[in-house]
């Protein structure tokens, strides 16, 4: 696991460990970031070495997520580690400055701008109407 340190990573990562031992999985690891961190070399290194099934990460968006990203998809993969995250990180605004590196991660979440159903539709044609095209609801 790899948090930031503060709050909300703080109950994410309770609330991951609950569930996940809950399901039967065992967490071998975890690590807590500085809240602005924007280098996650170190913490993804140990996290590698630990050689896990997937690593569970937390952090606050905006850059940060884009940044954590970007370097745990690059090291992960070549590792054969699965990333995954919750729902926010990876937040359909942020999508396009992950590019390539938000491939393949899993994620949770109450919503997608890229659900594929007719009340999505009405419902980002109403959105995008009101706050100009191109534009997506977030969180």
């Amino acid at each position: 696991m790899i948090v930031s340190d503060y709050a909300p990573g703080l109950d994410a990562e309770t609330w991951f460990i609950k569930g996940f031992e809950a399901g039967g999985g065992k967490v071998i690891g975890k690590d807590r970031t500085p809240l602005s961190s924007m280098e996650y070399g170190p913490y993804l290194q140990r996290a590698i070495e630990s050689k896990p099934e997937i690593v569970f990460g937390f952090n606050p968006g905006g850059d940060v997520s884009i940044a954590f990203i970007k370097q745990a998809s690059a090291r992960l993969k070549n590792a054969g580690i699965q990333l995954m995250v919750t729902g926010d990180v990876v937040d359909d605004n942020l999508l396009p400055a992950m590019g390539d590196a938000a491939e393949g991660v899993i994620s949770a979440w109450h919503y997608q701008a890229e659900l594929d159903n007719p009340a999505n539709k009405i419902f980002l044609e109403a959105f995008q109407a009101k706050h100009g095209a191109g534009k997506l609801p977030s969180y």
